[in-house]
């Protein structure tokens, strides 16, 4: 990647937790990533690859997508957890014994993630292509 400032690394956002990771190139001047809060590392071998790198990095539409699919990602995570606390309130025999406000918060909760899965749908479909 060419950098215009050298004292200044260019930083992408982990397509796993969305945090800033410092992009590094190999000896043999192919780019990578890693991302010390989650542990991922990145790299991209291919030709096509890196030209959609690149063309994302220069656009800065690569750091837009992934913060608002991230953000997305991380309010389904939320909602989920509180399906689970529900369900434990719920009890083991829930099944039999139904709480109606614990079942109709529950079904609340799954329509708003079923909201958030359009919403990453949507984000998937308006991220740019390069020609190839």
């Amino acid at each position: 990647m060419e950098e215009e400032n050298p004292t200044q690394p260019e930083l992408i956002p982990c397509f796993l937790c969305g945090n800033p990771a410092e992009l590094k190139q190999t000896k043999r001047h192919k780019p990578y990533f890693i991302c010390e809060p989650c542990g991922v590392q990145a790299f991209i071998r291919g030709m096509k690859g890196i030209a959609r790198l690149k063309e994302l990095v220069r656009t800065g539409a690569f750091s837009g997508m992934a913060d608002k699919a991230t953000a997305l990602i991380n309010q389904m995570i939320r909602l989920k957890e509180k399906i689970a606390e529900l369900q434990k309130r719920q009890g083991p025999f829930g099944f039999l014994i139904e709480d109606k406000e614990l079942t109709a918060a529950q079904k609340a909760l799954e329509s708003e993630i079923r909201n958030i899965k359009r919403q990453l749908r949507s984000v998937n479909r308006v991220s740019p292509r390069i020609n190839s």
